[in-house]
């Protein structure tokens, strides 16, 4: 649409976030999630359908991976801590 290529760009990305495309996009959409899980009291799967993740389960199985819990265990955690 503008004339730059999708490989141009996914290059762009690497050199500037030392992250392919899709890496930078699945860290941003858990940096949202993670945000929204400690600062907002709305609801865990709304957080993560909104984040743009259609599989509530496979979020929950990249979450667990990266952290170590679940994002309900996550927000009772931070909620504990700060409260």
């Amino acid at each position: 649409a503008y004339g730059v290529s999708t490989s141009h760009i996914s290059k762009i990305c690497k050199e500037v976030t030392g992250m392919s495309f899709g890496e930078w996009l699945s860290s941003s959409r858990m940096d949202y999630v993670v945000s929204e899980l400690a600062h907002s009291d709305r609801k865990i799967k709304e957080i993560i359908l909104e984040s743009g993740y259609l599989d509530v389960s496979n979020f929950t199985r990249k979450f667990r991976e990266k952290y170590g819990i679940t994002p309900k265990e996550y927000r009772s955690c931070y909620f504990r801590d700060n409260n």
